[in-house]
């Protein structure tokens, strides 16, 4: 008669192979989750400065002024307020401070409001905003003809030299239609 099953030093053997490739397979499961949080922590940046620009150039579409007397420009925490042709409201983007919490613990983080009557924040809390910088591009007459922007977007916590990859920094100008005054 045949007994079916494993012998006692097979079963030694398959616990022993198992103990000495369990360690390397959780390491990899740890270093795969830890690339796609700064996958995702990356992507979160960018899709953030895409959306911030895009709206930055919605909004000044419809600008017919930019009130310079108003607004904090040439500044690392800029603020632009200007009018747009559906009537005598100021608008403004702005750099402004917040505290978020995030699991038990408070962060003082900078983010970009716009203002239209009412807040809005156009940055989400896991994203920390260190540069905010409008600057005036003119012609040779010296006429405003366009805005420089510039944006450092970083994740809400840096850890380690990874997370200070994911800081994120962009220039653009927005150029103006001929339309648009300065006061």
């Amino acid at each position: 008669m045949k007994a079916k099953g494993f012998t006692l030093i097979e079963t030694v053997l398959y616990i022993g192979l198992i103990m000495i490739l369990l360690p390397s397979i959780v390491l990899m499961l740890l270093e795969v989750q830890k690339n796609q949080a700064h996958t995702y922590s990356r992507m979160l940046i960018e899709q953030t400065s895409a959306i911030l620009l895009s709206e930055f150039e919605n909004e000044l579409l419809d600008a017919y002024s930019i009130v310079s007397s108003s607004s904090t420009l040439n500044s690392d925490q800029s603020i632009l307020v200007f009018k747009k042709v559906d009537g005598g409201l100021n608008y403004e983007l702005s750099f402004e401070t917040d505290v978020v919490v995030i699991g038990d613990i408070q962060h003082n983080i900078g983010r970009i409001n716009f203002f239209d009557g009412s807040n809005h924040w156009l940055t989400p809390e896991q994203i920390n905003v260190t540069v905010f910088r409008i600057e005036p591009a003119r012609n040779s007459d010296g006429e405003l003809t366009g805005l420089n922007i510039e944006l450092e977007l970083s994740p809400l916590a840096i850890l380690s030299d990874e997370d200070r990859a994911n800081i994120l920094n962009t220039q653009t100008t927005l150029y103006l239609f001929p339309t648009v005054s300065e006061q």
